[in-house]
């Protein structure tokens, strides 16, 4: 850039105006190499492009090549709600008979029942509720201290007697003391304040009370919430009930809910999943897993108050130890055992639901999923295709010649939107009649209707043409046979029925159309080849065409590329030509600007003489 200080125009010529008239034809020829480098850079791009086509056809033929892929089996059961079955190596029918079902170790408590540390309950009040004529009265006992409550005349209904007598209570012995309960219409009195020891609890109603009749069968409340205390162990302060789950040690003290003990249970590592069912009021554990190896043992720790707890939720010492089973099949006549409810034999993985009934037999039917296969093909050529029509767009597209990049200065005076419209059509052509793309299309033809030699079973070559994929076409209006535009770019149809028929009548031959690999002939020799399946062909062209496109694109990184020839390095050239092309503009300016001042100063000398003689002629 110049550093040169300008200050012109002392002559009534208009310097910038000139320099900057003089300096447009000086700057034609590097407006033209930034035209050029701009097109470079969208050729660029455009081949990029063209290669994540290449790279999504690729990855959809390296799929095909390996015949794993292929061997999806459709498996059918003739009662699926008994057993049910996937995989598969091959094609057969297969019978099962269900005669045990896996499963594990489990032990459940007996209904819990009631608490024993003095829970006192009515009968269920009705829903209209009961009527009191008189004021009546509740005795109760709390640990040896005695209180009278008093209950007004009226009508009650089980929540308003509930909230009268709870209120008494909490009155006469404080809160959090007697917790009263109303559960389906029974009113339930339990203490809840255990830092003493055990709680001896005792009510005496009046006469005219007693009529609602109490210590009925009681509604059974235990939930999670509640705490060790509650089951009435009369656990003292720092005293433990710990117990052994599979050999692990569960510590239990007063101050634990029954929550507490179950999280303790399911942590431990036991293998062993302990619940409480609060509907049934029963307790439960069940080994994590299934087969005979599973078992849930149950144990007092000596010289803790564990037996007691055992005893207290239901586990007697006869109900302590379970184990679990082995589901047990007769598959094909022979008997199969697992730890499980799944089965494999022969590829085939059977899923046991139920028992079978005496003398049954589900049949399970192996065969070959056709349409996994026919949408295999399918993908192939959606993808070929989608490739196909790219390139050969790219290929026909005719340039605009009377749309050329716009330059830097252009670009500030136009709209966004009109910019990139602009754009859209000065990108038109860059590829057309490329090299490269041409190539690509011409050997990708040839690749795919070549025939596989003796890929068939029976020694023969295989075609594309023989399963129903064939170059694309249609039928005129007159009937006539006419080549569509796709066809003529070498795109792909299939006859899905044909197809269909050639997959049922011999899978092999299909698979091996694609997947076929050389036994025989020399690595590289045309027999060798063309022994290899078309998924194998396609792969190795594709992956040239790719290294060829990245070569184009910019050869760094690549083995054996020739840098002369990639478009990276034009650009780069290009760069450093218009950074010099900048600094002799630059000079270039600069030296016209010295000039004007030069000629301005001698027109300014010349102007001065003249006055002075003018002067001087006067006189």
């Amino acid at each position: 850039m110049s550093t040169v200080n300008r200050i012109t125009g002392f002559s009534g010529f208009d310097t910038e105006s000139l320099v900057q008239k003089l300096m447009a034809a000086e700057r034609a020829p590097m407006d033209k190499l930034k035209l050029k480098k701009q097109q470079l850079t969208w050729k660029q791009d455009m081949y990029r492009d063209m290669n994540k086509f290449f790279a999504a056809t690729f990855a959809v033929v390296d799929k095909m090549r390996l015949s794993s892929n292929w061997n999806t089996m459709k498996v059918t059961s003739s009662n699926e709600s008994t057993v049910s079955a996937s995989g598969g190596n091959a094609s057969g029918s297969h019978t099962v008979q269900v005669i045990q079902l896996a499963g594990s170790a489990k032990l459940s408590s007996n209904v819990f029942g009631t608490y024993e540390y003095g829970q006192i309950y009515t009968n269920p009040i009705p829903a209209t509720g009961v009527t009191i004529a008189s004021t009546e009265t509740l005795e109760i006992n709390y640990n040896g201290t005695l209180k009278t409550i008093s209950i007004d005349p009226g009508t009650y209904t089980s929540d308003r007697l509930k909230d009268k007598i709870q209120s008494e209570i909490n009155t006469e012995f404080g809160s959090n003391k007697i917790n009263v309960q109303n559960i389906d219409g029974q009113l339930i009195f339990m203490p809840t304040d255990f830092t003493g020891g055990p709680v001896n609890l005792s009510i005496t109603p009046s006469a005219g009370i007693n009529g609602i009749g109490w210590n009925g069968s009681p509604t059974k409340v235990l939930s999670p919430s509640n705490k060790i205390d509650e089951l009435g162990l009369g656990l003292l302060t720092g005293e433990v009930a710990d117990f052994k789950v599979n050999g692990k040690t569960i510590s239990v003290d007063r101050t634990m809910t029954i929550q507490d003990v179950i999280n303790r249970v399911n942590s431990s590592g036991a293998g062993v999943r302990m619940s409480f069912d609060s509907i049934n009021q029963t307790f439960s554990f069940v080994s994590q897993t299934t087969g005979s190896a599973s078992q849930v043992v149950l144990e007092g720790v000596t010289g803790t108050r564990g037996e007691d707890f055992l005893n207290k939720i239901g586990f007697g010492a006869a109900n302590r130890n379970s184990y679990g089973q082995d589901a047990v099949a007769i598959i094909d006549g022979v008997t199969r055992t697992s730890s499980t409810n799944s089965l494999t034999d022969e590829g085939v993985t059977y899923s046991l639901k139920k028992v079978t009934a005496v003398g049954e037999q589900i049949t399970i039917n192996v065969d070959r999923d056709v349409d996994a296969m026919i949408n295999q093909v399918k993908e192939f050529v959606t993808k070929y295709n989608e490739m196909v029509e790219a390139i050969s767009l790219k290929l026909k597209e005719k340039v605009n010649r009377k749309i050329q990049p716009m330059s830097d200065e252009d670009r500030k005076n136009i709209k966004e939107a009109d910019l990139k419209l602009w754009e859209e059509e000065a990108k038109k052509g860059l590829l057309r009649s490329d090299d490269i793309l041409s190539k690509a299309l011409t050997d990708m033809r040839i690749t795919l209707y070549g025939a596989v030699k003796g890929s068939r079973s029976d020694g023969k070559d295989g075609l594309l043409s023989q399963i129903g994929v064939t170059t694309s076409s249609f039928t005129g209006e007159n009937g006539g046979f006419t080549k569509s535009p796709a066809a003529m770019d070498g795109m792909l149809a299939i006859d899905e029925a044909k197809l269909r028929n050639a997959i049922q009548e011999n899978p092999d031959n299909v698979i091996k159309l694609f997947t076929n690999y050389p036994v025989s002939g020399s690595a590289g020799s045309p027999d060798y080849e063309g022994q290899k399946g078309l998924a194998h062909r396609l792969k190795g062209l594709l992956d040239d065409i790719q290294d060829q496109v990245k070569k184009r694109i910019d050869n760094k990184g690549l083995v054996g590329a020739n840098d002369d020839f990639s478009i990276e390095k034009e650009i780069r050239s290009m760069t450093r030509r218009l950074e010099d092309w900048e600094e002799r503009l630059n000079r270039k300016e600069d030296m016209y600007y010295k000039r004007f001042a030069q000629m301005e100063k001698v027109m300014s000398q010349a102007s001065a003489q003249s006055s002075w003689i003018a002067s001087q002629m006067m006189k």
